[in-house]
């Protein structure tokens, strides 16, 4: 497999000179548009994000998604590249009282740095900016002044180790404490009925200062967030269990919860969670038939009924155009952007499974010849059509037909 380095265009007049520099140093590289990051190619070894004509600043700037390869591979940022990293990961970038265009020396240089590998101090830099870097991030160290931009080069040596910027190294586990209690009560020979009252708190939770976010409601594997363990949580609700044992090839099972689900975020404001569906309830039953010369062997059919409160999401914002959510980087609104997170809710999920099973019992072993299908319909929030440009609800149908054998010895 051949590894190259693949460089995101932001639009810079100098992005071809950048690839032809890689290349000249006998390394591979493309350039991609800046929203195209290939996350699932593994020849990648590192990333150069380029100049701009945009400030960070303007509405319209070009934006990627750091969360696809921050902490994960090398990253260089070049012009409006380090200015976006900067302003990125919590660093500050500000406008300059006039543009600066034109050659520069750099008087302070760090030469133990890998990066200036053969530079020398007062090495000459080519200028070409309006915003300046006024603050790095933390965890990253100066490496490179000129006599008027005092952080013209910044790194932090994890990502070129490759092992990534850690802002929650020190990140402590969430704890939490949970009260239950149970109560079962037999419904003659074959009949079980259960309830079962619960109470969750959860503290120390992940949460980010100044936003709602809570990771708690975090769905993908990765964020690049600095979080800190000042959320909290709490679910509560009872269960209910009603359970008819096999008998005359008959069983059965009716389950029902009604249940709460919040978080706390780094203000101390509680939210609903995206898990508060308020109640889920499942009906299952089958039949079984004994088959075979000696009826050794067995027929079953069962099926699944599942209904269960909406999903929780946060409406757009009054006002928000197409032109907006194409300017984010993963061309969507987070779940959890605004002062009141998850405050809407869909009608009901239906779903429903059905399962068709033969066995067949020999004397050491037993055979399964299994069919099984599932159906399930989720929302996934709201977006922009691309074609209409309008507003629409995104839903995901989740269609699972399965065929499987299974021996058990």
């Amino acid at each position: 497999m051949q590894q190259k380095i693949v460089i995101l265009d932001f639009g810079s007049q100098t992005t071809q000179l950048i690839g032809r520099r890689v290349r000249e140093l006998d390394t591979f590289c493309e350039i991609l548009p800046y929203n195209k990051f290939p996350k699932d190619d593994p020849s990648v070894i590192g990333v150069i994000l380029s100049g701009s004509p945009y400030s960070v600043h303007d509405p319209e700037a070009f934006k990627v998604d750091l969360s696809q390869f921050i902490g994960r591979l090398p990253v260089l940022g070049i012009c409006y590249g380090a200015q976006f990293l900067s302003h990125t990961l919590g660093g500050k970038v500000e406008k300059t009282d006039s543009r600066e265009y034109g050659r520069a020396h750099l008087e302070a240089i760090d030469l133990s740095n890998p990066l200036f590998k053969g530079f020398e101090k007062g090495s000459q830099v080519w200028m070409s900016h309006g915003d300046t870097i006024t603050a790095i991030p933390e965890g990253f160290q100066v490496i490179g002044s000129t006599k008027d931009v005092k952080n013209a080069a910044f790194w932090a040596p994890l990502p070129m180790e490759g092992k990534g910027v850690a802002p929650n190294e020190d990140l402590g586990l969430t704890r939490s404490h949970h009260i239950s209690a149970s109560f079962a009560q037999r419904l003659g020979e074959n009949a079980m009925l259960k309830i079962e009252p619960y109470w969750q708190w959860l503290f120390d939770v992940p949460v980010e200062q100044g936003t709602a976010y809570s990771i708690i409601n975090q769905r993908s594997f990765f964020q690049d967030r600095a979080l800190v363990n000042e959320g909290a949580g709490r679910n509560y609700g009872i269960d209910v269990t009603l359970e008819r044992y096999l008998k005359d090839g008959y069983y059965g099972m009716l389950t029902g919860t009604l249940f709460k689900s919040e978080y706390r975020d780094a203000q101390g404001q509680w939210h609903h969670s995206r898990h508060d569906r308020a109640f889920i309830a499942n009906v299952v039953g089958g039949k079984e038939w004994m088959s075979g010369k000696a009826k050794k062997n067995v027929f079953g059919f069962n099926g699944r009924l599942t209904l269960m409160g909406g999903d929780r999401y946060t409406p757009m914002a009054e006002g928000t155009t197409y032109e907006d959510i194409m300017q984010l980087p993963d061309k969507s609104v987070p779940d959890d952007d605004g002062p009141d997170p998850y405050n809407a809710q869909k009608g009901m999920n239906v779903g429903y499974a059905f399962t068709v099973k033969y066995t067949i019992n020999k004397k050491h072993t037993s055979h399964h010849f299994i069919l099984e299908y599932l159906q399930m319909r989720t929302f996934q929030g709201q977006t922009f059509d691309l074609r209409t440009h309008e507003l629409v609800d995104q839903f995901t149908s989740l269609t699972f037909p399965n065929i499987a054998y299974r021996v058990e010895f």
